[in-house]
């Protein structure tokens, strides 16, 4: 079986970083508040999380 890959250079600007950072921080707290919750669905962790996850200075558009 062949496997291609490609190999490109991006070097991320100072906002794309600290989208990562933010983002980072928001799964971990989702984490932290799935296992305190014993959250084993989406939904169910969605609903623990949303208010929390509100407070970050995030994009949130549909």
């Amino acid at each position: 079986m062949a496997v291609r890959s490609v190999w490109q250079h991006y070097a991320p600007t100072s906002d794309v970083l600290g989208l990562l950072v933010v983002f980072r921080r928001m799964i971990n707290e989702s984490i932290r508040i799935g296992i305190a919750n014993d959250a084993s669905s989406l939904r169910k962790l969605s609903l623990l999380s949303y208010n929390q996850l509100a407070q970050y200075d995030s994009p949130s558009c549909y």
